[in-house]
């Protein structure tokens, strides 16, 4: 994944405003573990092309690794809005219910998490 990451990084150097190569660069680095990198990738993803699902549910993913609340809160608004009756990955939801666990946060960092939560129960009921 270190040569993909290379090419797609080359990619981007190559034609900055196509999202797929920040996209696969992301995944490039999510492989590698460098969730960091991943996320300012499909930070750039989103600048190219707002209404791709797949770019939204990566940045789901790699928020919840990092515990970057206000990206889950908006990946999970964007996915239903782009998807409707969009699901996350149980593996994710165990991320967010963790992370929202274990947060110690301000009032607004609360309601964010909040969110997040109501969101996902209205997709898990039971």
């Amino acid at each position: 994944f270190r040569q993909a990451a290379e090419a797609f990084r080359y990619c981007t150097e190559l034609d900055p405003g196509n999202h797929e190569c920040w996209n696969n660069l992301a995944k490039s680095y999510i492989h590698l573990g460098e969730y960091e990198r991943a996320r300012r990738s499909l930070h750039e993803a989103l600048k190219c092309h707002y209404e791709s699902w797949r770019i939204w549910d990566n940045l789901l993913s790699v928020g919840a690794q990092l515990g970057h609340v206000d990206d889950v809160v908006l990946s999970l608004q964007r996915l239903s809005e782009i998807k409707g009756d969009f699901k996350p990955d149980p593996r994710t939801v165990s991320r967010v219910v963790r992370l929202s666990v274990e947060r110690e946060e301000g009032e607004a960092e609360k309601r964010k998490v909040f969110e997040m939560l109501r969101f996902l129960g209205d997709r898990y009921p039971e």
